[in-house]
């Protein structure tokens, strides 16, 4: 087995269940997959651990070598139908407990990095059609095809067992060439594939992403926000933005959500938690804002909470504040909200 000379550009690191994920697919086979890991430098003893990461570049090692070995091109296809929503800590109940698709793919790129924290994933809505683009770093130029055909089939795999209905894109883009057996493609996508596209991405009807979904429930969905929010700030130490968000969101009830409380949180100065936040195209004041904004609209979808009790859940002084701050962000106070919610 020859591993692939990979770049010193493919860093990051994969959350460990996406191994038993791809252990279980090249078993499917009839191979065995200890020695394709062993080769890899992976322990799948340690796969089983929540807290466990592998690095990128010895997950590439494990794709080139599981394809070399099961002969599957459309291996990827196959690890992505082995998901399960305990496989990614408490983002997979999120997305079960999403109002809508669309919700549960916002959730799955606002928080894609506790599944790999290399690639960047962007949700875009137009007027008629959504579009969920996988962006891999130009530099990344190693990359194993099957790695991206499973990232892509695992989004499509999220949608249908969120709606529990064979969801069907408009259309698919990939980068990769056109591989040699198309099958197991078109039977899983089930829609027109572009090969040798110029990004990775899927597209799909608004109307399809904006239904309700069977398993929707909102105070469900927070709880499980908060695990992966945790979850991401204690693995990226160099996110200081998850770092931070985690902190405002336990200390927002208390009122006492400042940066020099923050920063003694995290055991630094002042001026250095500016500074990082800075580096991330951030400020604490903008962080602040955009987290009370996700959670008032959150607790407004939920369990009835009443005008007080959501003041003093976002960490306003008196609810005048809170109704302020609300009609800047969706220009009409939260009863209006509601209203349209019910309506709708």
């Amino acid at each position: 087995m020859a591993q692939v000379p990979l770049s010193d550009a493919t860093k990051g690191t994969t959350i460990a269940s996406i191994v038993l994920m791809i252990k279980q697919a090249i078993e499917s086979h009839g191979c065995d997959s200890q020695p394709i890991f062993k080769a890899a430098g992976i322990d799948v003893t340690q796969a089983r651990n929540p807290e466990a990461r592998f690095p990128a570049i010895a997950m590439q090692n494990v794709w080139n070598l599981a394809i070399e070995e099961t002969g599957n091109e459309g291996l990827g296809l196959t690890v992505a139908r082995q998901l399960s929503p305990i496989a990614f800590n408490g983002l997979g109940f999120s997305w079960l407990a999403s109002d809508t698709l669309f919700d549960a793919l916002q959730r799955l790129s606002r928080y894609f990095k506790i599944i790999n924290n290399g690639t960047t994933l962007e949700l875009n809505r137009y007027e008629n059609e959504s579009c969920l683009w996988l962006i891999i770093p130009a530099e990344a130029v190693h990359v194993i095809n099957a790695s991206i055909d499973s990232a892509l089939a695992l989004f499509i795999q999220v949608c249908r067992m969120t709606a529990d209905q064979e969801i069907t894109p408009l259309r698919v883009e990939m980068r990769r060439a056109k591989p040699l057996d198309i099958t197991p493609f078109d039977a899983f996508f089930k829609c027109p594939i572009e090969y040798s596209s110029k990004e990775n991405r899927i597209y799909f009807d608004n109307d399809t992403l904006d239904q309700a979904l069977p398993t929707a429930n909102t105070v469900l969905a927070r709880v499980n926000d908060l695990v992966v929010i945790d979850y991401l700030a204690r693995f990226d130490k160099d996110n200081t933005i998850a770092q931070v968000r985690a902190i405002i969101i336990g200390s927002l009830p208390s009122g006492r959500v400042t940066q020099q409380v923050v920063a003694k949180e995290l055991n630094c100065s002042l001026r250095n938690l500016q500074r990082k936040l800075q580096h991330e195209g951030c400020s604490f004041k903008a962080l602040l804002e955009d987290t009370r904004k996700d959670l008032a609209e959150q607790y407004l979808k939920g369990a009835p909470k009443s005008h007080a009790e959501i003041t003093y859940l976002l960490g306003f002084s008196e609810p005048s504040n809170f109704t302020r701050a609300f009609k800047r962000w969706f220009q009409c106070n939260p009863q209006e909200y509601r209203q349209q919610r019910l309506q709708s």
